[in-house]
């Protein structure tokens, strides 16, 4: 979980004020975990947040455990790539 302030405006956006926090549990656990950096960095009281995934499974529920209200952001890796270009034949 990285966790982090975006600022600037238009083209020159980016993120700042980093934390970061992981542990080695399944999803539930580490979901439950995740709450003292959640609550530390004030997650609950951000006007508005902003959710990066890669899309996988778990990260829905996590994101809507903190903030049901985010915006979620789903990046494909580009390292799938690759794949997608065999998987098409291109």
């Amino acid at each position: 979980l990285v966790l982090g302030e975006v600022c600037g405006t238009g083209s020159a956006v980016h993120s700042e004020a980093l934390s970061y926090f992981s542990r080695l549990a399944d999803a539930e656990t580490f979901g439950h975990l995740a709450l003292v950096e959640t609550q530390r960095r004030g997650v609950e009281r951000a006007p508005q947040v902003c959710a990066v995934t890669d899309g996988a499974i778990w990260q829905p529920g996590f994101i809507d455990y903190y903030r049901p209200d985010a915006c979620l952001v789903y990046q494909v890796a580009s390292w799938t790539l690759p794949m997608r270009r065999s998987a098409s034949g291109r």
